[in-house]
């Protein structure tokens, strides 16, 4: 674990995903994070700006999403 951050009780961990990442070198990181994480802003923050890599849970209320990784070896 490189980083956390404590999460106001009126707000939750999606708005606290880019401030916490944002100050670390993640060149090559690779990120983890849950479901509720999940989120097409997060991943182009990691790929996009950190250059890092990510692994992300997937579920079905992202169907699309869900669509085109289900067939992925």
């Amino acid at each position: 674990m490189l980083a956390q951050r404590e999460v106001d009780a009126k707000s939750n961990e999606i708005t606290a995903f880019r401030p916490l990442l944002e100050p670390l070198d993640l060149i090559s990181a690779v990120v983890t994070f849950d479901a509720l994480l999940t989120q097409t802003d997060h991943a182009k923050f990691l790929v996009e700006e950190k250059r890092a890599h990510y692994i992300a849970v997937l579920k079905g209320n992202h169907p699309s999403l869900h669509t085109l990784v289900k067939d992925l070896p």
